[in-house]
């Protein structure tokens, strides 16, 4: 049996392959941080719902039909949205744009997320392993 055929499973490897490669996209700002001109980069954040609604194959609408009822997250006023982030704008006087203090924010929270996914990652294969009554084989 083959554990990325998983649904779970798949979707933490994606997003550690993402935080992976955002960590190469981070350390090479901060080696460029000297380097005249250069703009830091970063990888398009991955959207949860996007992966979770690739992996449902039904598609279930929410409907209000009561006014008493909650309304679900897409049913709200559109002033309820994420807020995005500001963009910085400092530059050093030969055009780096490099903030080194914001980039090791950036590679900090990254870990941080890897570490979180990682440790999911082994709960889900524990969680298999005991299912399977293969805790005993390491």
């Amino acid at each position: 049996m083959d554990l990325r055929n998983l649904t779970l499973f798949r979707m933490s490897e994606q997003r550690m392959d993402y935080l992976n490669e955002r960590q190469k996209v981070l350390s090479t700002n901060i080696a460029n941080a000297d380097s005249p001109s250069y703009r830091p980069r970063d990888l398009k954040e991955q959207q949860f719902r996007s992966l979770v609604r690739e992996a449902q194959s039904p598609r279930i609408a929410f409907e209000q039909t009561d006014a008493g009822h909650i309304q679900s997250a897409s049913l709200r006023e559109p002033d309820m949205r994420d807020r995005k982030d500001k963009v910085s704008y400092e530059s050093a006087p030969a055009g780096n744009a490099v903030v080194i203090e914001e980039q090791m924010i950036k590679v900090g929270e990254t870990s941080l997320q890897y570490d979180t996914t990682s440790r999911l990652y082994r709960k889900y294969l524990e969680m298999f392993k005991t299912a399977l009554g293969a805790d005993g084989l390491g």
